[in-house]
């Protein structure tokens, strides 16, 4: 950052009042150092302890962000807002110089400031009395948010959802401020179009460059073009021959180009830009995002911020998180309406790591007003937000908001009752106005006869999870794209466990950490816990080592099944992201990761499912075991799958068959087809005793590589039968061998400290298998590894 902005290195300190209250002294004890950006529960848990924080009620205090800034000339300053939560004023030197009622609507304000010392102060009021005020009653209450005020504050609802966002409310500047010293400003993108036209990439751009008398410079890579000024706007024009296309992960290259401004010989970076088409195909009540002419199975889940309490934009965390979601093999993260707008960080790195990006609108679950003034509030906000986001080609998405439209329907009001004019009207004109040609929903979920049905449009679909249907409900439900599904509670690994959670797992952060809805005598441990006794015959859950164990595999298993389900040969299924990417809380959350970033179980599990290049197994019934080869990637895929049986009683059979696979495409055989004679594989005929317990299938590149795998327990998941199938292990630096003796359900590879490249997974008699571990901290000391498996062999 340029030192030409006066806050780069302020520093901030923090003070509450009661609601109105004057500011306090600067002599008062009750100051505390803040970050900014940042939030007051940021502040008051790092200066009081997180049990101290944890009482806070923010929403009932006013919070004062105080500096001081140095001016070395005299001038009009620009003073930057990017974002304040919520209710806020902004003094400068004791006076008031602007406010704002947006926790998402940027502010700027020209400051006409004397060369020398300057007092600037951000107050925050407290949102308590605001909403004890009387308004018009909604049409309904929603299930989820306490407070029905909140419908009219353009706020989060984090913190505000006591049953599944338990943690704190934001207040304080939580986006960046700036302040420019007179002509400091850089240049800024104002507007901006992207195209395709026969192959080139066209950009149309607006940029304000300030008090230029002249043209300047915009490049495009190596195209160049002068640009005229006038009252210090440039526009221009380039065309870049012969564009590379940006793809999703996986289908193709994620090719960015530079868009940059010279002005006076400096050159600045206004936005990293790629060109792609994106259509939907909602055919036959389907939901299907086409990317440069290709279906696209959109998978992921949907984001969690990083940082819930602070809302930090810490580039390291978010490179890190979004990394795990490359290397999982998903292509989409939406950003829910429950949550906040993400940061230019986040949206780079999507855009670098092909990962496409669903947006809600931030509306959920509550009756959205129609006044005309909250109306025009909410459309200068989503405007805002997307012109940040012009000409980025991860943005697929933007959709009115979460569960905005479920609500009223689950409640049993009618029709004419849940017109919205925000979702319906307001904010697809500012998507059509600002990105034309992205993909609009008008709420999450949508597009079926009700927003309940799953079988048309999007659907959250929690047969298979929340409600407790068997694992089979997935071909029965026919969900075409799921925007949210699953919801199991997973417990973090165990050495994350005993890091995240000192007091174990039966304290109060334990439970804490454990997702519910409102008003219900279940959580959503109990869910997982149901699928322990499905799926291993009637074996239960809890916090023993084992139980925990079976909690981890259940979770696992069920999220492979469904996704394998959805990706296989002749599914109508076009995505699904799972509810949530990362746990907000320490203990056994939605999250494929936990609160400290770490993959669990279910991450790992998915990463075989979700590959671009990967062999999935089905259940077919009386048609047997169903192999399936997926290929997302451009070009055709010619190799070899190997089938290997191992009989209850030790037999192994084994047979290979060539495949080949299109490019963006999947072929499926069945398993006993490969064989070349009949195998009752899953016991469907169930004549006598089951013949098989066992099966993997390999994926061989034509030069030997193996490419994919897949392993399955036959003929269900039972593992309280097996004996310890005696693993051994060896390591040499980062890189674990494990082997085993005996059939080996579950292995589980983890050291304190490290990622697995590989774990969860089923391993046949005598065979050996490879796993790296990559350090969570470069700072980490050798791996103290330990491995074990489900049948036993633990250390």
């Amino acid at each position: 950052m340029s030192v030409s902005d006066l806050l780069t290195s302020a520093s901030w300190r923090l003070a509450r009042t009661d609601p109105g209250a004057v500011r306090p002294a600067a002599d008062d004890t009750g100051w505390i150092c803040a970050r900014v950006p940042g939030t007051a529960a940021l502040a008051w848990s790092i200066a009081h302890g997180d049990e101290a924080a944890a009482e806070l009620d923010v929403d009932s205090w006013d919070w004062w962000f105080v500096t001081s800034v140095h001016a070395s000339e005299t001038g009009t300053h620009v003073l930057e807002l990017a974002g304040v939560a919520t209710l806020w004023e902004l003094l400068v030197d004791g006076e008031v110089a602007a406010t704002g009622t947006s926790m998402w609507q940027a502010a700027e304000v020209e400051l006409d400031l004397e060369a020398g010392e300057h007092d600037l102060a951000v107050r925050v009021a407290a949102l308590r009395p605001v909403l004890d005020e009387k308004r018009p009653r909604p049409r309904w209450r929603s299930r989820l948010v306490a407070d029905s005020g909140l419908r009219w504050i353009r706020t989060s609802l984090l913190g505000r959802m006591p049953a599944l966002a338990p943690t704190w409310a934001p207040a304080g500047p939580w986006r960046p401020l700036h302040l420019w010293a007179p002509g400091a400003r850089p240049p800024r993108v104002l507007d901006l179009a992207t195209a395709l036209v026969e192959g080139d990439g066209v950009v149309d751009v607006r940029v304000e460059v300030g008090s230029v008398s002249t043209s300047v410079t915009v490049h495009l890579g190596p195209v160049s073009v002068d640009a005229p000024v006038v009252d210090g706007v440039a526009t221009a024009r380039l065309t870049l021959p012969e564009a590379a296309r940006w793809w999703p992960r996986g289908y193709g290259a994620q090719s960015l180009h530079d868009l940059s401004v010279e002005v006076g010989g400096r050159r600045d970076l206004l936005r990293r830009i790629g060109f792609r088409t994106l259509e939907v195909d909602r055919s036959d009540g389907g939901f299907t995002l086409v990317v440069n002419g290709v279906p696209i199975f959109a998978r992921g889940a949907t984001w969690s911020p990083v940082d819930p309490v602070g809302l930090r934009d810490d580039a390291s965390m978010l490179r890190r998180d979004l990394q795990s979601a490359a290397e999982l093999g998903a292509t989409m993260l939406r950003v829910v309406g429950t949550h906040t707008y993400e940061s230019p960080t986040f949206f780079d790195l999507c855009d670098e790591l092909g990962i496409l990006v669903w947006q809600d609108a931030m509306l959920a679950t509550l009756d959205p007003p129609d006044d005309p003034e909250w109306l025009a509030a909410v459309a200068a906000e989503v405007a805002d937000v997307l012109r940040g986001l012009q000409g980025r080609p991860s943005l697929a998405v933007v959709c009115g908001g979460t569960e905005t439209q479920q609500q009223p329907t689950m409640m049993g009001l009618p029709a004419d009752r849940r017109a919205m004019p925000v979702i319906e009207q307001t904010i697809p004109a500012v998507v059509d106005e600002v990105v034309p040609g992205t993909a609009y929903v008008v709420a999450s979920p949508s597009g079926g006869d009700l927003p309940t049905h799953n079988g048309q449009g999007v659907a959250h679909w929690f047969g298979v999870g929340g409600y407790r249907r068997p694992v089979t409900d997935v071909r029965r439900a026919a969900v075409r794209f799921a925007s949210e599904c699953l919801a199991f509670a997973t417990p973090p690994e165990r050495w994350s466990t005993t890091r995240l959670l000192p007091d174990g797992v039966e304290g109060e952060a334990w439970r804490a950490g454990v997702p519910r809805d409102r008003d219900t005598d279940w959580d959503f441990l109990d869910v997982t816990d149901h699928y322990v006794r499905e799926l291993f015959g009637g074996e239960t859950g809890g916090s023993t080592a084992r139980g925990l164990d079976l909690r981890r595999a259940a979770a696992a298993h069920v999220m492979a099944e469904v996704f394998a389900d959805w990706r296989r040969d002749g599914s109508t299924c076009a995505g699904g992201l799972v509810l949530e990417w990362r746990d907000r809380l320490p203990g056994p959350g939605w999250g494929l990761l936990d609160s400290a970033g770490v993959p669990k179980a279910t991450w790992h599990a998915l990463r075989r499912v979700l590959s671009p290049v990967t062999v999935l197994l089905t259940d077919e019934g009386l048609d047997g075991l169903r192999v399936h080869v997926v290929n997302d990637r451009p070009t055709p895929l010619d190799a070899t799958l190997e089938v290997t049986l191992v009989g209850v009683r030790g037999a192994v059979e084994a047979a290979s068959a060539p495949v080949r696979v299109g490019s963006h495409a999947v072929t499926s055989r069945t398993v006993d087809g490969i064989l070349g004679v009949f195998r009752d594989v899953v016991h469907a005929y169930a004549f006598g005793e089951a013949e098989y317990a066992a099966v993997r299938v390999l994926l061989r590149a034509a030069d030997g590589t193996e490419l994919a795998r897949a392993a399955r327990l036959l003929p269900d998941q039972h593992v309280s039968g097996l004996v310890d199938p005696g693993l051994t292990w060896s390591t040499a630096g980062h890189r674990v061998e494990v082997t085993t003796v005996g059939l080996a359900p579950w292995v589980v590879v983890e050291a304190a400290g490290y990622v697995a490249s590989d774990s969860w997974f089923h391993l046949l008699p005598g065979e050996s298998r490879t796993v790296h571990l990559v350090a969570t901290d470069p700072s980490s000391s050798a791996p103290d590894v330990v491995v074990r498996s489900l049948a036993g062999g633990s250390t």
